[in-house]
């Protein structure tokens, strides 16, 4: 199974648990693969570095290695399509199509409003743990 995880559900698995959390646990035990693009591996340490800065140092790097090592890449679109009402979206939407992701999974309502339009079903975290 391909998936495309938003920032939010990753940050918030990493650090607040629940069920991002649980999907989390589900990725690192191979149940599915993630694909990411360096705009959003980009994304990803920004906001671990954010919340993360009263961590101990190297929380972070260790999760970014992670990360690295575990997430499977899709180059960076080049499309000027906009799919989403926020553009910062758009870049999770491109990995999705680049990766023929099986699912998008996010807690953004833009994201959620623009499952129409696409070839892959974006979900909320709830929705993707019941699939699990």
């Amino acid at each position: 199974m391909r998936v495309v995880l938003d920032t939010n559900v990753l940050v918030s698995g990493i650090f607040f648990h629940g069920t991002p959390g649980k999907i989390i646990d589900a990725w690192l035990n191979e149940v599915f693969a993630i694909f990411a693009s360096p705009s959003i591996l980009d994304e990803y340490a920004r906001v671990l570095l954010e919340l993360g800065h009263d961590k101990k140092e190297t929380f972070v790097f260790e999760w970014m290695d992670i990360l690295i090592g575990l997430c499977h890449m899709v180059p960076d679109s080049s499309k000027s399509v906009s799919y989403s009402r926020d553009p910062h979206d758009d870049k999770f939407i491109d990995c999705a199509i680049g990766a023929k992701a099986n699912y998008l999974i996010t807690g953004d309502k833009d994201l959620i409003e623009t499952g129409g339009k696409v070839p892959f079903k974006i979900l909320t975290p709830a929705q993707f743990l019941h699939i699990l």
